[in-house]
């Protein structure tokens, strides 16, 4: 009889001690938190505080939008 990926997990989970679909979830949550903690820094989105150079990046966005319209006419 071949596995299915559902009964392969539930056997893995049995083995792990998980019967309990609640703690599976617990368990597979906690793997994610560790997995994205591990991330390196530059992984996540960063913003310029400054308020000039925040200004300086809506000046150029703007721009970028103009010239994208100016070539749409």
């Amino acid at each position: 009889m071949r596995k299915t990926t559902q009964m392969a997990t539930a056997d893995r989970d049995a083995v792990g001690g998980d019967h309990n679909p609640l703690h599976q979830v617990h368990r597979l949550n906690d793997i994610l938190q560790q997995s994205v903690a591990s991330l390196p820094s530059t992984a996540k989105p960063q913003r310029s505080a400054s308020p000039q150079e925040q200004a300086e990046r809506r000046r150029r966005e703007r721009q970028l939008r103009n010239r994208k319209r100016k070539k749409k006419r």
